[in-house]
């Protein structure tokens, strides 16, 4: 199977420099299926408020490079979303600001959780759930989250598999802190059990270093939970495709 790295930030994001065509001719020497992902924040905090990009200019580019448009879309779950979402072909849902106490321990993945609730019921054009459990990596310890919020996130999963929805694998942790991805095994293997079908893997690569790393092995834990199948957008439309490693 062709590998794909469906969540990769290029310089249209606050904190990558990698250039669009730099990412696209790796891409395509290595025979790397890739979606774009930049960061787009909806926000009014000091920290987030311009973490944004000119959609026309963003989709102008990508468009002359023959590759999707996609977008990490964040948002603090109090600012007015005017961005029409309905014009990416893939759309990542992340939640960047929550309130973590200091030790960034199990109340900050509730509160993560709480938040994450709150906008899965109220965003309505997204494709995927990006980097569960992503509070773990700012935990000292990398503390995995509590079986006691599972249930919080089951009551996720119960909201978004009837709409065809899903979770991505984020390989950021595997490759570069504590070896498993965002979400952990444990919680890819409950979005299955809750029915869960829709899922992409991506490195959340801001350097071209990066593009593509722990894709196999994201790939191989979905072997390992069950998975037979991964999302891929191909010429234009979703399907399915077959791990085969």
């Amino acid at each position: 199977m062709k590998l794909m790295d469906y969540h990769l930030h290029s310089e249209y994001s606050y904190d990558s420099k990698m250039k669009l065509e730099d990412l696209v001719e790796y891409a395509r020497e290595n025979s790397l299926d890739i979606i774009v992902t930049d960061h787009y924040d909806v926000s009014s905090s000091e920290k987030f408020k311009d973490h944004t990009f000119d959609v026309d200019q963003y989709e102008k580019r990508l468009r002359e490079l023959g590759i999707p448009m996609g977008v990490e879309f964040g948002w603090d779950c109090r600012t007015k979303i005017k961005l029409d979402l309905k014009r990416f072909d893939f759309v990542i849902l992340a939640i960047h600001e929550y309130d973590p106490p200091a030790d960034h321990g199990q109340k900050s993945y509730l509160a993560y959780l709480e938040k994450l609730l709150y906008a899965v019921e109220n965003v309505e054009d997204f494709h995927v759930i990006a980097h569960l459990d992503f509070p773990r990596r700012y935990n000292p310890h990398h503390e995995p989250f509590s079986k006691e919020l599972f249930p919080l996130i089951e009551e996720i999963f119960r909201k978004i598999v009837p709409d065809g929805k899903g979770i991505e694998v984020n390989t950021d942790p595997i490759y570069s802190s504590y070896g498993e991805p965002n979400p952990s095994p444990e919680i890819i293997k409950l979005f299955k059990e809750c029915g869960g079908e829709f899922i992409t893997v991506g490195s959340d690569a801001h350097e071209l270093k990066d593009v593509g790393k722990g894709v196999r092995s994201a790939l191989n834990i979905l072997k390992e939970v069950g998975f037979k199948y991964v999302s891929v957008f191909r010429n234009g439309r979703w399907e399915k495709e077959k791990i085969d490693l």
